[in-house]
């Protein structure tokens, strides 16, 4: 019975862990393409620097906005609530004086209530931080004076039922609907609730003018909120499962389900037409982006979708994207407002853009019918299910397949090795020597120092070039220094370009001041280069994803998802795409021939080199191994390969570099127009001498072995 049981509960987890990933693939939108879409001219909104995160507009065009919301306490930035004039789109935005209010302001979602000639503003306020969760959210009322551009503070709304708001809309005098987007208090509680964002967790809270009372529970990121002109239907973004739903208000405590669509995008804020009653929203395309964006670097741009959808008696019909951009004109849009033939995109923290709408198609209104018969959605399931058990079946295999859990490395020398000195040091440890290149004359070159997952434990570790000198092997390695460069350095990959007698090394450094630096001209993740021109190079993309904890699901996903990028002395572009941990990269004596090593996919893709840089596949070769670095020979063309043969062992290398032990293994590979015709083993040790091999490197009967974090290897090969 305990068996049972076991199996029971581990049947469970194990179902959890699958739900769990497959909604993370669906929220993070990893190979959504966003494609420029813009309605008409657009401009940038003066006065605007530091986002409009939501925006509501009078009849007369008078708008006012929130913004400020994610400022960094360093950018001497400040909360503010805005006007903008729609009527006057050159003139900038207006900071409003707050008349009577002595708290502190941090503005969120917002709504407007005019009754008898006044006109209110009720903006959500979260007075401790938007994200601290030890202060209780607030509602704020305010009286607007419109020609005095004064706000006047009437009183503020608290309620238990306030976990941590994120919009409203209001329905009567101090009557209104708001969301939690999270329901935990504390902070740690909340990292939790975020990581769970699987589960219905949030709600909806009708405020009646002096108690609140959840409505709806049991919602995915509840975030936008707001209703029909006619105030009979209700309509929820939960943000978490990209879904938008309308409600009928039977009463206000009595909520309908009517109609609900799945906008394929993280949508935000919602605007109502109030003539048509289209619903406009703000939206964030790529899941991942504004994910990191929020929770790991403010700094990151994140692409910006507007949607327009069509609605009748709480019934959605079509829907048509107006406004898209990659993140480089305008960085995660979270509402837009029509007045008119102008549109307004609002930002987190960005910018704002006022837009014509010169080339706007109209919205269908369609009918919504059934997608299918009870008999297509019981074959759909039995074909989900399908699909899944396949799923699972590849990836298990893929993933025994890289770790090498029963591999055993044995150990074979091509002739006498011993250790280089002077990559040794004794005050700091080991150094490494990550990747090796060689001159004719014998003078090798080679990044130490290498801090790639820029891991704590590494801290001892010291950037450095250096040179060794494969005719005095002797002599100990000895730092170059670098002049005209003054910042500590982390280089990773190296290649040498000989031009007019002078040498000129480029490598790949990781900045360590800069969690998520744009390094790469793609901006993803360097790992080698090979230059092919002076300041022309292809440089491999590794990984993706710039979190660690990410970068560690990315190892592990065996997604096709890195690249080749070549740079042509101004700007990169890709040239090679769908590889599994782009890693090694060099190129054939003649140059036409590009060789790179997709270590996650344990083999070496060879590209047909063209005039313009461009690469076109020609083979692929399995090698069996985690292959790394990739060395030329420039008389036979042979590949020289280092590589790690067990993956479990060389992960927990990368991931625990103190006391890790991971073996090494260097191939002789032969090459004849790009195609793989022999591999010969020339080195293997199971981590005991050499710890992780990271590149080899060939010259007149001697051998030089790199490592990321152990020492520099130098072997006679009387077998080569």
């Amino acid at each position: 019975m305990g068996f049972f049981i076991r199996l029971f509960f581990c049947g469970i987890i194990v179902s959890g862990l699958g739900l769990w990933f497959m909604r993370a693939l669906e929220f993070s939108d990893l190979y959504n393409v966003v494609h420029k879409n813009v309605p008409g001219p657009c401009k940038f909104v003066q006065g605007i620097d530091l986002g409009a995160e939501d925006i509501s507009v009078l009849p007369n065009g008078l708008a006012i906005m929130s913004t400020g919301l994610m400022v960094p306490t360093e950018s001497g930035g400040k909360p503010a609530l805005k006007s903008f004039d729609f009527s006057k789109p050159e003139q900038p935005a207006r900071d409003l004086t707050l008349s009577g209010f002595k708290g502190d302001l941090m503005p969120h979602g917002l709504s407007l209530y005019s009754t008898n000639g006044k006109t209110f503003v009720y903006v959500v306020n979260h007075p401790a931080g938007l994200l601290n969760g030890t202060g209780e959210d607030e509602v704020l009322k305010f009286l607007w004076q419109t020609d005095k551009q004064t706000l006047m503070f009437q009183k503020s709304f608290k309620d238990p039922e306030f976990r941590s708001l994120n919009d409203l809309v209001v329905v009567g005098d101090d009557k209104f609907y708001v969301t939690n987007w999270f329901t935990m208090k504390s902070p740690i509680m909340r990292q939790l609730e975020a990581i769970l964002f699987v589960l219905p967790l949030q709600n909806v809270v009708y405020f009646d003018g002096k108690a609140g009372t959840v409505v709806l529970s049991g919602k995915y990121g509840a975030n936008g909120i707001n209703a029909s002109p006619d105030k009979k239907y209700l309509y929820l973004m939960e943000v978490n499962k990209k879904r938008l739903t309308s409600y009928r208000i039977e009463s206000p405590l009595n909520l309908v389900p009517v109609d609900e669509k799945n906008l394929g995008s993280l949508c935000d804020n919602l605007d109502v037409d109030p003539e048509s009653g289209d619903i406009w929203t703000g939206c964030h395309p790529v899941g991942f982006r504004i994910m990191g964006k929020m929770m790991f670097n403010p700094k990151a741009s994140a692409p910006s979708q507007v949607i327009r959808v069509g609605v009748k008696n709480g019934k959605f019909g079509g829907s048509t994207e107006v406004f898209a951009d990659d993140g480089s004109v305008l960085s995660a849009s979270t509402v837009a407002v029509p007045y008119k033939d102008a549109l307004f995109i609002g930002t987190l923290d960005h910018k704002a853009l006022h837009c014509k709408l010169t080339g706007l198609n109209p919205v269908l209104k369609l009918k919504n019918f059934a997608l299918a018969s009870f008999t297509d959605l019981v074959m759909l399931k039995a074909f989900g299910v399908g699909l899944l058990c396949t799923l699972g079946i590849w990836y298990f295999n893929e993933l025994i397949k890289f770790l090498d859990i029963n591999k055993v490395v044995y150990s074979q020398q091509p002739g006498p090795c011993r250790a280089v000195e002077g990559v040794y040091v004794p005050e700091q440890g080991y150094q490494g020597s990550e990747d090796v290149e060689v001159l004719p004359n014998g003078i090798a070159i080679f990044s130490s120092g290498l801090n790639y997952m820029r891991n704590p434990a590494l801290k001892h570790v010291q950037g450095r070039m250096m040179m060794f000198d494969l005719s005095n092997p002797d002599e100990p390695a000895k730092a170059l220094r670098l002049t005209g460069f003054t910042r500590k350095i982390n280089p990773h990959g190296i290649s040498l370009f000989t031009v007019d007698g002078a040498v000129y090394v480029y490598f790949i450094h990781h900045a360590m001041d800069e969690v998520d630096s744009d390094e790469s001209v793609e901006k993803f993740r360097l790992n080698d280069l090979v230059v092919a021109q002076e300041d022309q190079f292809y440089a491999t993309n590794d990984y993706v994803l710039r979190h660690r904890f990410l970068r560690t699901l990315e190892y592990f996903s065996f997604l096709p998802i890195g690249n080749v990028v070549y740079y042509d002395g101004h700007k990169g572009r890709k040239v090679a795409e769908s590889l599994r941990r782009a890693n090694g990269i060099n190129m054939s004596p003649d140059k036409k021939y590009v060789y790179v090593a997709e270590a996650g996919a344990k083999r070496i893709t060879t590209f047909r080199r063209s005039a313009n840089g461009d690469l076109s596949k020609v083979s692929s070769t399995f090698m069996g191994t985690l292959v790394d670095n990739i060395n030329v020979d420039p008389e036979t063309g042979n590949l020289w390969v280092a590589s790690h043969p067990i993956g479990y062992k060389i992960y927990l290398k990368v991931a625990f570099p103190v006391g890790s032990v991971a073996p090494s293994l260097v191939l002789r590979v032969n090459v004849s127009e790009g195609v793989i015709t022999e591999t010969t083993q020339i080195y293997s040790d199971d981590g005991r001498n050499l710890i992780g091999s990271g590149s080899a490197v060939f010259q007149n009967g001697k051998v030089l072995i790199g490592t990321p974090t152990h020492i520099l290897m130098y072997c006679e090969c009387l077998t080569c």
